[in-house]
């Protein structure tokens, strides 16, 4: 199964007054890293949430954010936290200066403000809402794993059809194989005639030299090595978890061996396929980019 490294996952849950929302981002990254947006009274949770994460994203860059509205959760010991209302009350008018609008800060709109209200003594009231936010988080993660998989899905489509195009221009160019062969064999032939003449040619000598040059001009070798690589990228796409890791390796591999095509065969014709193939190859590298 292939997952892309692209998504979006959000999940809400309200009780007693109370609201929590998670919202998960992702995209491509070559390595798992994950940026954290939480309330205060979750801090001590981040870590967490952070290995929560892992069990469902491997790969990428992900944000995370959580939103927490909890005014009417409980009312006995909360309090002001006034330095960081006066910062929000102090930009409030900046705003209103900088663009001649009307200040229309209130005290609704203050207290709504993050972390504006706090409790004294929030270790109970902490461990209340971690406990739903944990099963807010893996709902979000859920919903973002199932998207990610759904672009998955129709990448995986995309990379076996042009896999089973460059199979076909493997064939074209294996097909031409003998008939290439012989040409560079008769090409071989009259360039030795036109240097020391057709008289003073030794058959022998001349077979010996032309067996070795078209040796050196065969891609047998290169097609057999090329196809290998392409039934290990269909294994591994077809696998329960598909490693993009792994599909980018083979897919420089599959390069290096039409580029070594390419350099060796001795044909406008084959010439022509090997760019076709360098062509679906790097549209595959770009999808194998964003796979998980």
């Amino acid at each position: 199964m292939i997952r892309s490294m692209t998504g979006f996952g959000r999940a809400e849950y309200s009780e007693n007054g109370s609201t929590i929302v998670v919202e998960i981002h992702s995209v491509n990254g070559r390595f798992f890293d994950v940026r954290m947006k939480l309330p205060r009274l979750l801090y001590e949770y981040e870590l967490e949430l952070r290995k929560i994460t892992q069990e469902y994203v491997s790969r990428g860059k992900v944000s995370v954010t959580v939103n927490l509205n909890s005014m009417n959760a409980r009312a006995e010991g909360l309090e002001m936290d006034y330095s960081l209302a006066d910062k929000y009350i102090a930009l409030s008018r900046d705003i209103a200066r900088r663009y001649d609008i009307d200040d229309t800060m209130d005290t609704r709109t203050l207290m709504a403000f993050p972390d504006v209200i706090m409790s004294g003594d929030d270790t109970g009231l902490a461990e209340e809402f971690w406990a739903r936010t944990e099963k807010v988080m893996r709902s979000a993660l859920e919903i973002h794993r199932a998207m990610r998989e759904k672009e998955g899905s129709a990448i995986g489509d995309d990379i076996q059809s042009r896999l089973a195009v460059i199979n076909g221009y493997l064939g074209q160019i294996e097909n031409r194989i003998p008939e290439v062969r012989e040409s560079n064999r008769e090409r071989l032939l009259k360039r030795l005639e036109t240097l020391v003449g057709q008289d003073k040619m030794d058959e022998i000598r001349f077979s010996m030299e032309a067996a070795l040059y078209a040796d050196r001009l065969d891609v047998t070798e290169e097609c057999v090595r090329f196809r290998s690589h392409n039934e290990q990228f269909a294994h591994e796409i077809a696998r329960e978890i598909t490693s993009g890791k792994k599909l980018l390796f083979l897919l420089q591999e599959m390069s290096r061996e039409a580029n070594t095509i390419g350099s060796k065969i001795m044909d406008a014709e084959c010439a022509q396929i090997v760019v076709k193939i360098k062509e679906e190859l790097e549209k595959m590298r770009e999808q194998a980019e964003n796979m998980e």
